[in-house]
C-alpha cells in the first residue's frame, strides 16, 4: 500500500510539474516587455482610428495637416523598437534589403532637398515626412501584428471604420444635404454669412460653382474632402468584408473539410502574464463535436449572418452612391482576383461561388439600370472623364522626362503642371490621378520604381499566408490548433485519469499575438474616443454623428466575430484582394498619399 501510495503521489506530482518537465514550454513575457509592447500596440490602434477620422486627402498632406499623425507614427516606431528589444524580437533583414532601403532613403533625401531649393521647401518636406511616416507604419505594424489574432483585430478596426464612414455618408445624403439645400434656398445670404470663410460674391463663377455643388451634387464624402477618396476606401472595405464573411459562412455551413476533428477546449489563458497558467486539456470526441455543430444551428447562429448582410448593404449602398465609375470596376476586379487566387474555393464550393457571382452580376445590372434612369451622366460622361485622364498622364510623362532622376517633390506637382499642360486641357490639377506616375514624378523615378516593385512583390505573394504557415508547421500524428501560428499540440495518454493531455509549446508568437490583439482593441476603443473628442474641439467634425456611427459599427462588427474567426484562414487572400481593389481605384484617382487610404493599404 505504501508503495502504491508513493507511486500515486509521484504521478500526481509529475502531472502538476508537467510544464517544468517539458522545459518551460510557455514563453514568459516580462513585465517590462509587456508594458512596452502593450503601449506600442495600443498606440497602433489609436493611429488606425485617427487615420480614418482625419484622412487628410486632397492637398491636406502638403499643407501640413498630417504632421501630428506623422509624429505619432514616428513615436510608434520608437516604442515598437523598444518593445522588440524588451521582448527579444528582432527583424531579419538581409544585406540586399538593407542596401535597398538605405539607398532609397538617401536618394529621397537628396530629391527632397533639390525639389525644395527650386520650389516651396515646406511642401516638399511635408510630403517627405508623410512617406517616412508610412514606412514607420509598415515596419511597426509588421512587428506588432505577429499572428492571426492581432492581424484579424487590425482588420476588424478597419472594417468598423469603413462601416462607420459609410453610415456617416448615408446620413449626409439623406439628412444633412437636404437640410443644407433647404436652408440655402430659404435665405442664401444668411447661410453664407454664417460661414465667413466663404468669399462668394453674387454672380461670381465661384458662387455658381458653390451652388452647383450644394444643390445638385449628392455624393457622400464622410470625413474625406473628396467623394472619390471615400469610394476608394469603401471599395477595399467591401471586398475585404465579403471575402472574410463568405469564407466564414461557408466554413460554418460545413462545406469545407477540416483537417482536424476538433479544437481542444480548456486552455485557461489570456493576454499577458495570464498566459503562463496551464491546465490539462480534454480532447473533444467526434460525437461531442457533432453535437456542438448541431447546437449552433439555432436562432443565435443567424445573428452573424444578419449582421454581415446589414454591413454589406450599408457599405454597398454608400459605395454605390459615390457614383465612382472606377470604384465599380475595381470591386469587380478585386472580387475576381479573390476568387481566382483561392482555387480551393472554386473546387470545394462551386455552387456557393456561382451563387455569389450570379448575385453580384444581377446587382450590377440593376445598379446600371437605376443609374441610366436617374443619373445618365454617370455612364454617358465616362469616355469624356477618361479622356481627361489621358491628358493628365500625357503631361505627366513629359514632366517625368525632364525631372525623372530627382522628381519634383511630393506636393509640388501643381506648380510644374501648367508648363506641361496640353493646350486643350483647361484644368490645373494637384496630382496626375495615377499612383504609379505620381510616385515616379514626385519622389523620383528610381524611388518610384523601387516602391512599385516592392508593392508588386507583396501583392503577388511575397509573404506566406496564415493557412500555408499552419500547414507547414503541422507535424505528423499530432493535433494542431487551426489558424494559430507557432502552436503545436501533441496529444498523449499520460494523464492518470485517462484524459488526453496536450503538451503545448506556446511560442513567443502566440503570447505576443494575443497581447497585441488585447491592447490593439483597447487602444482603438479608448484612444479613438479621445481622438474624436479632440478633433471635435479643434475642427468642424460632427462629433455626435460620428460617435453614433462608430458605436453602431462596432456593435455590428462585434456580431460578425464568429464569421470573421471562421474565415480568418483566408485573411491573407482577402486582404490582398482588398489592396488590389484600392490600387485599381487609384489608377485613375488621386490622393494616394492620404492617411485614410495609404495606412489601410
Amino acid at each position: 500500500m505504501a508503495t502504491r501510495k508513493r507511486k500515486s503521489n509521484a504521478r500526481a506530482l509529475a502531472t502538476q510539474e508537467l510544464p517544468q518537465q517539458l522545459g518551460q514550454p510557455f514563453y514568459s513575457l516580462s513585465a517590462t516587455g509587456k508594458r512596452w509592447w502593450g503601449a506600442s500596440a495600443g498606440l497602433l490602434g489609436v493611429l488606425l482610428v485617427w487615420s480614418l477620422l482625419q484622412p487628410a486627402d486632397a492637398t491636406s498632406v502638403f499643407q501640413g495637416t498630417a504632421i501630428p499623425q506623422n509624429l505619432g507614427w514616428l513615436v510608434l516606431a520608437t516604442l515598437t523598437a523598444t518593445g522588440c528589444i524588451a521582448c527579444g524580437v528582432r527583424y531579419e533583414f538581409n544585406l540586399r534589403s538593407w542596401c535597398l532601403v538605405s539607398a532609397g532613403l538617401i536618394w529621397l533625401v537628396f530629391a527632397t532637398v533639390l525639389a525644395g531649393s527650386s520650389n516651396n521647401p515646406r511642401v516638399a518636406w511635408n510630403g517627405f515626412w508623410q512617406v517616412i511616416a508610412l514606412g514607420a507604419c509598415y515596419f511597426s505594424a509588421s512587428a506588432l501584428l505577429p499572428g492571426p489574432k492581432s492581424r484579424l483585430a487590425a482588420l476588424q478596426i478597419l472594417l468598423v471604420g469603413g462601416l462607420a464612414l459609410a453610415l456617416q455618408g448615408l446620413e449626409q445624403v439623406f439628412v444633412e444635404m437636404p437640410a443644407e439645400r433647404a436652408k440655402y434656398l430659404a435665405d442664401p445670404e444668411a447661410m453664407l454669412a454664417q460661414n465667413p470663410d466663404l468669399d462668394l460674391p453674387a454672380g461670381s463663377p465661384m458662387r455658381k460653382r458653390f451652388e452647383d455643388r450644394l444643390l445638385y451634387s449628392s455624393e457622400p464624402y464622410a470625413t474625406f474632402a473628396l467623394t472619390n477618396s471615400l469610394a476608394v476606401l469603401l471599395s477595399g472595405g467591401l471586398v475585404l468584408l465579403c471575402g472574410l464573411g463568405v469564407a466564414g459562412w461557408r466554413r460554418q455551413l460545413g462545406n469545407e473539410r477540416e483537417s482536424n476533428s476538433a479544437e481542444p477546449t480548456g486552455l485557461s489563458a489570456s493576454a499577458g502574464s495570464e498566459l503562463r497558467s496551464w491546465r490539462p486539456l480534454v480532447r473533444e470526441t467526434d460525437a461531442e463535436r457533432r453535437a456542438t455543430l448541431s447546437a449552433g444551428s439555432g436562432p443565435r447562429s443567424w445573428l452573424p449572418l444578419i449582421a454581415f448582410s446589414m454591413a454589406v448593404l450599408v457599405i454597398g449602398v454608400c459605395w454605390f452612391l459615390t457614383r465612382s465609375r472606377i470604384a465599380y470596376l475595381a470591386v469587380a476586379v478585386g472580387g475576381l482576383a479573390w476568387l481566382l487566387t483561392g482555387r480551393r474555393r472554386l473546387r470545394a464550393n462551386g455552387r456557393l461561388v456561382a451563387g455569389v457571382l450570379a448575385g453580384g452580376g444581377l446587382t450590377l445590372v440593376a445598379a446600371g439600370l437605376w443609374l441610366w434612369r436617374n443619373d445618365r451622366l454617370v455612364l454617358s460622361e465616362a469616355p469624356k472623364s477618361f479622356s481627361y485622364r489621358l491628358e493628365y498622364w500625357a503631361a505627366t510623362l513629359d514632366m517625368l522626362g525632364d525631372h525623372g532622376w530627382w522628381g519634383v517633390g511630393l506636393g509640388n506637382f501643381q506648380s510644374y503642371y501648367p508648363a506641361y499642360k496640353l493646350p486643350a486641357a483647361s484644368e490645373i490639377i494637384a496630382d496626375p490621378h495615377n499612383w504609379p506616375l505620381d510616385l515616379c514624378v514626385s519622389l523620383s523615378l528610381p524611388v518610384g520604381l523601387l516602391l512599385i516593385g516592392w508593392l508588386g512583390m507583396r501583392l503577388l505573394g511575397g509573404g506566406k499566408s496564415v493557412e500555408s504557415e499552419v500547414a507547414a508547421e503541422r507535424p505528423n500524428q499530432s493535433t494542431s490548433y487551426p489558424w494559430e501560428r507557432g502552436r503545436v499540440a501533441r496529444i498523449t495518454r499520460d494523464s492518470p485519469s485517462g484524459e488526453y493531455l496536450s503538451n503545448l509549446r506556446l511560442s513567443a508568437v502566440d503570447v505576443l499575438d494575443a497581447w497585441s490583439r488585447h491592447c490593439l482593441l483597447w487602444g482603438a476603443s479608448l484612444g479613438g474616443a479621445l481622438c474624436l473628442g479632440l478633433l471635435g474641439l479643434l475642427s468642424s467634425l460632427a462629433v455626435p454623428v460620428l460617435a453614433v456611427t462608430w458605436l453602431v459599427s462596432a456593435g455590428v462588427i462585434g456580431l460578425l466575430q464568429p464569421l470573421l474567426m471562421a474565415g480568418q484562414a483566408t485573411m491573407h487572400g482577402a486582404s490582398r484582394a482588398a489592396v488590389l481593389t484600392m490600387l485599381a481605384c487609384l489608377l485613375v484617382s488621386g490622393s494616394w498619399q492620404a492617411s485614410g487610404l495609404s495606412v489601410p493599404i
